[in-house]
């Protein structure tokens, strides 16, 4: 899985650096940040069993062919 770097807001802003100290500010922005994890590696996770399944049907569809070259 690759690594994220996640810039939220700066603290200079005392209106941002009171709400991303907060406890609702990190519940809310733990709780984004990881549901969008979550979200990315169900993507990831279905792309690559689409593509599993894509070289298998491909596979096969060499094997056959070479199958039916041979009893050509």
């Amino acid at each position: 899985m690759p690594a994220v770097l996640v810039e939220l807001d700066f603290i200079c802003n005392p209106k941002s650096a009171k709400y991303l100290t907060s406890e609702k500010g990190v519940k809310e922005l733990a709780g984004s940040i990881a549901k969008a994890v979550e979200k990315y590696e169900k993507q990831w996770s279905h792309e690559m069993e689409s593509h599993a399944m894509a070289t298998t049907d491909k596979q096969a569809e060499v094997a056959e062919y070479v199958a039916e070259s041979v009893e050509a």
